[in-house]
């Protein structure tokens, strides 16, 4: 028999924190890249990932609808992180990044830009803070990346406004700003999973592991 309070099975799995994580930046990377090549003509050098939302393009819908799905995902497994952890600052990270990545699947930018904006802004900077958040959970090696994630993606970011990283054209400097970010939830996503001290040890516990 189980220890008393600990979940098994099924269960537990879909309590875990890491399974939403893992599960929505995978279908990021995976979806972007089939649904790039769906799109006929589509440019990675030159095409915001936005464009395989637009409205009336042929990605419109699986790009939209799989971006809202991982957008729940990333607040399920966010909820299931930081619930009971009186946390402030990290929630609105956290739970700020998946209501970004909402509102971008749900306004298109050629339909509502300064929505669609909004969503793509806090996506890119709520999640590079919730790599760092996340980061200062995890054990060494997580934390070096979490950094290194975060570090890239916002480098990214203001190269594209110095002109650093111009080779790449628009559409890779972006690319350049999310991939570390859903790369990142991916891999923190398989760590949760492989740490069950993240599920079974007590709040207090698990508060006292995460300093400020």
């Amino acid at each position: 028999m189980e220890a008393p309070g600990r979940s098994s099975g099924l269960g537990r799995l879909f309590r875990d924190p890491g399974m939403g994580f893992a599960a929505g930046g995978a279908m990021i990377i995976l979806g972007l890249t089939a649904f790039e090549s769906l799109y006929p003509g589509f440019s990675i050098h030159a095409d915001a990932i936005s464009y395989l939302g637009g409205a009336g393009v042929p990605t419109e819908y699986y790009w939209n609808a799989l971006l809202f799905v991982a957008g729940v995902l990333w607040l399920w497994s966010s909820i299931a992180l930081l619930f009971g952890r009186r946390k402030p600052i990290h929630s609105v990270f956290f739970y700020g990044t998946a209501a970004g990545m909402m509102t971008v699947a749900l306004f298109p930018w050629n339909v509502l830009p300064a929505a669609h904006e909004i969503g793509a802004v806090s996506t890119l900077l709520l999640g590079a803070g919730g790599c760092i958040l996340g980061g200062r959970m995890a054990g060494p090696q997580m934390r070096r990346l979490s950094y290194l994630a975060a570090f890239v993606s916002l480098f990214a970011f203001l190269s594209g406004f110095l002109g650093i990283l111009a080779l790449l054209g628009p559409g890779g400097v972006e690319r350049m700003d999310y991939y570390p970010i859903f790369l990142w939830e991916t891999a923190f996503g398989g760590y949760l999973l492989g740490r069950s001290d993240f599920q079974e040890a007590s709040v207090e516990t698990a508060a006292t592991s995460w300093q400020p």
